[in-house]
């Protein structure tokens, strides 16, 4: 049986502590970019939630509320919302509904605007 020269088992040990460098920057790199596109899934689940608050409220203008100038808010689960009414200068006998739907920090999370029949 051949002994191997003290050299050769000395780079064994680095070729070793490279390669665990390479799979802990790999494994790094891995869990980085799986957390990432998490966070970025979390946020356009939490604007498409905000966009059926925001579709819910405009549905209601004209119909359970009256479409008359003015401003409401409310809130619906964890979204704040307002809905500003005002006279549309572009079309005499419409109004201008603007909904928006906001974050519990604030943050403007969608935005609805239409034209109604003013009542």
């Amino acid at each position: 049986m051949r002994v191997p020269p003290a050299r050769e088992t000395g780079s064994v040990l680095i070729e070793a502590l490279v390669a665990v460098l390479i799979l802990a920057a790999a494994a790094g790199f891995w869990f980085n970019t799986i957390g990432g596109t998490v966070a970025r899934q979390a946020g356009v689940t939490q604007r498409a939630m905000a966009m059926l608050v925001a579709s819910s409220q405009l549905a209601t203008v004209g119909v359970v509320a009256p479409a008359a100038s003015g401003t409401r808010t409310g809130r619906d689960g964890a979204y704040d919302w307002s809905i500003a009414i005002e006279p549309a200068p572009e079309a005499e006998g419409l109004v201008r509904v603007n909904v928006v739907v906001r974050d519990a920090r604030g943050g403007r999370l969608a935005q609805l605007s239409t034209l109604r029949p003013a009542t």
